[in-house]
C-alpha cells in the first residue's frame, strides 16, 4: 500500500508538472529532453496523462538477467537509440530484440523486418547486467521511455484488449523491484499511427517487408 501511494503521488506531480511547463515544451523542445520524450509521446496519440486512470496494484518485479556488455565486441547499431538515466548508470533498449538493424555502404541504418516477440530491457551499466522488464507478443507495443529520475522509469505504448489498442504506461521502481500497470479508460485507433518509426527512430529506414 505504501509503494502504490508513492507511485500514485509521483504519477501526479507529473502531470501538474507537464501542465505547468506544456507551452515551454511545446514552443521550444529540447532535444534529448527526458520530459520531451513523454511529452511527444503523449502529443502524437492526442493523450493526457491524467486520461490514464485504470491501474492495477503494485506487483513484485520478476526477471530474468544475464551477462551483457554493451560496449564489448562489434558495433553496436542501437547505441544511438538506449535511453539513459539521469546517471547514465542504467538505460532502457526498447529495439535490439525485435528490430533487425543493419547499415549500408554509406552508413545509413535500415531495417527489413521486426520480430513478432518486443522485450523491453534494463542494462545495468557498471554490472555489466541485462534484465528483462517487459516481454510480449502481437498484443503489446512498447514505443518509449521516460525517466522520472534515477531508479523510477516509465515505459510508454499499448496493449490489445478485447481487439481494442488501449494506451499503457508500465511503471517501474528499480529500487524496490515493483512495478505498477496504468491504462486509460478507453481505447484509441493506431491506424496510420507508427510513433516509432516516424518519430523515435525517423533517422532509420524502414524497408516494407517482402510477402
Amino acid at each position: 500500500m505504501r509503494i502504490l501511494l508513492t507511485i500514485s503521488f509521483v504519477f501526479l506531480l507529473l502531470s501538474c508538472e507537464l501542465r505547468d511547463n506544456k507551452t515551454a515544451i511545446s514552443e521550444k523542445p529540447v532535444k534529448n529532453s527526458r520530459t520531451n520524450r513523454l511529452d511527444n509521446w503523449l502529443e502524437y496519440y492526442d493523450l493526457k496523462l491524467d486520461s490514464f486512470t485504470d491501474s492495477l496494484p503494485v506487483e513484485e518485479l520478476k526477471t530474468i538477467s544475464f551477462d551483457y556488455d554493451y560496449l564489448s565486441g562489434s558495433e553496436n547499431l542501437f547505441k544511438d537509440y538506449f535511453i539513459f538515466s539521469p546517471d547514465s548508470a542504467n538505460f532502457i533498449d526498447l529495439d535490439s530484440y525485435s528490430i533487425m538493424l543493419e547499415k549500408d555502404s554509406v552508413g545509413q541504418l535500415f531495417s527489413e523486418g521486426k520480430e513478432v516477440d518486443s522485450e523491453v530491457a534494463l542494462i545495468d551499466i557498471k554490472g555489466k547486467r541485462r534484465v528483462r522488464i517487459l516481454f510480449c507478443g502481437t498484443d503489446c507495443r512498447y514505443e518509449e521511455a521516460y525517466w522520472k529520475k534515477n531508479g523510477l522509469v516509465y515505459i510508454l505504448g499499448f496493449t490489445k484488449l478485447n481487439s481494442l489498442d488501449y494506451p499503457f504506461v508500465w511503471i517501474f521502481d528499480i529500487k524496490n523491484n515493483s512495478f505498477q500497470e496504468i491504462k486509460t479508460k478507453l481505447p484509441i485507433d493506431l491506424t496510420g499511427k507508427e510513433y516509432v518509426e516516424k518519430k523515435r527512430l525517423k533517422m532509420i529506414t524502414f524497408k516494407k517487408q517482402r510477402p
